[in-house]
């Protein structure tokens, strides 16, 4: 059984996500904390855009989602294309790659109107690799398949919730 202490570096823990263009969002950067993130606010206010985001950017299709049928539609209303970037803890014990990616691995989606695609980079922002098999890896690696079919269950909940709520009056819509 592994331990970690308040100050030991865990790896595979998503830091940071950065949205350019995606869905409503110009731009929209969410800092993440080392140990149990809430994602909270009213209706409306970007909790499934964040969730979808994370999705798109580990490889999940358009339809995964269950937001919309292509990843195009993605693209915010007005621009031609839109990105995803994703900072993953890459310290401590289980690190991916670290002599090649060092303390952090940046994942980046790129979606355009005809193609999408991902890039991995290092710490210091260089590309490492295009591949999607090497996203995949990754993705395996951390176990990041089985959280992001989590965080849409937990989605499909609040918004099953929401509905209930607002249908019978209780506060929740």
């Amino acid at each position: 059984m592994v331990s970690h202490t308040l100050h030991q570096p865990t790896a595979g823990i998503v830091k940071q996500l950065r949205l350019e263009n995606f869905m409503c969002h110009s731009k929209h950067e969410t800092e993440f904390g080392n140990h149990v993130n809430f994602i909270t606010g009213q209706n409306g206010s970007g909790k499934s855009t964040i969730l979808a985001a994370l999705c798109v950017a580990f490889g999940c299709r358009a339809k995964e989602t269950q937001r919309t049928s292509t990843l195009k539609d993605f693209i915010k209303t007005g621009a031609t294309d839109a990105v995803i970037q994703v900072e993953i803890q890459n310290e401590g014990e289980g690190a991916f790659k670290p002599e090649i990616y060092g303390p952090v691995i940046i994942v980046e989606r790129r979606i355009s109107e005809s193609t999408s695609s991902a890039t991995l980079k290092d710490h210091q922002g260089r590309k490492v690799v295009s591949w999607k098999t090497d996203l995949l890896e990754i993705v395996e690696h951390f176990n990041f398949f089985y959280k992001v079919t989590l965080l849409q269950q937990v989605n499909d909940l609040l918004e099953s919730i929401s509905h209930r709520g607002a249908f019978y009056g209780s506060g929740f819509g």
